[in-house]
């Protein structure tokens, strides 16, 4: 778990109306895909989702996932994984936007919705375990999280749009071509389906970014609380108190 032992957004200052994001000099994975970080710890060996649901909606061949896990799994997992595609696949197959014949309009909107709705949040379980996150039955402090769309049109199948961290009550993400943003308020967009998962915890690289965010903002706020003594006649004799940070080896 991160080193911050905080339980609200008074932890990087945020209140409903405002988000933050690292000024200062950041690395670069920090402007990752949003699913690069939330679901891959931005590690190049992960799995990534764009692998399985394109192999789900039939956009990819069997060998294809398979060669494409193989370097990335233990084989009996791999083997596990290849079977639950294969029924994800063969369950959404027959509401494809590409089967022959098509399906009914007035019976594939309503079934197909439900299809991607049941399916997405079964492949995003799968992806979260492949990448080393343990599910969580009992509420933590520790979310994954991930929107989809359900239907519209060129909606191939199931899908994910955003991923995202859900630590305590506030959001992280990342943006491609933007470091870390952490956001009192998830992502919301219309017609949307919000899915998450409580996990155990997060992993060990996510955690030290969320600790290097931490005191990222500890260090910003030390400056710019200081400007404002400065400016209104005050000397500090010490640095003010910066959030509270405990170490892991004690208290």
């Amino acid at each position: 778990m991160p080193i911050a032992d905080v339980t609200t957004a008074a932890l990087f200052d945020l209140d409903d109306a405002h988000f933050w994001t690292r000024t200062t000099a950041a690395p670069a994975e920090d402007a990752a895909a949003c699913y690069v970080w939330a679901l891959m710890s931005l590690r190049d060996d992960a799995v990534s989702p764009d692998a399985v649901f394109q192999y789900i909606v039939g956009a990819t061949t069997r060998p294809q996932l398979a060669d494409y896990l193989a370097p990335r799994l233990p084989a009996p997992r791999c083997a596990e994984v290849l079977d639950l595609c294969d029924v994800y696949r063969q369950e959404f197959e027959p509401f494809s936007i590409s089967h022959e014949p098509p399906v009914a309009a007035s019976v594939a909107f309503g079934q197909r919705q439900a299809m991607i709705e049941a399916i997405s949040p079964s492949v995003f379980e799968l992806l979260l375990e492949c990448n080393g996150f343990t599910l969580s039955r009992a509420p933590t402090d520790y979310l994954v999280c991930m929107h989809f769309e359900s239907d519209g049109v060129g909606i191939q199948g199931p899908n994910f749009t955003h991923m995202w961290l859900r630590y305590f009550d506030v959001a992280i993400q990342t943006i491609p071509g933007v470091p870390l943003v952490v956001a009192k308020h998830e992502v919301q967009h219309g017609g949307y389906v919000v899915c998450r998962r409580y996990v155990t915890d997060f992993t060990a690289t996510q955690n030290a970014r969320i600790d290097a965010l931490v005191a990222d903002r500890n260090a910003q706020a030390l400056a710019v609380r200081g400007a404002r003594a400065v400016a209104g006649g005050i000397v500090l004799a010490s640095a003010p108190a910066a959030w509270p940070i405990r170490n892991l080896d004690g208290p």
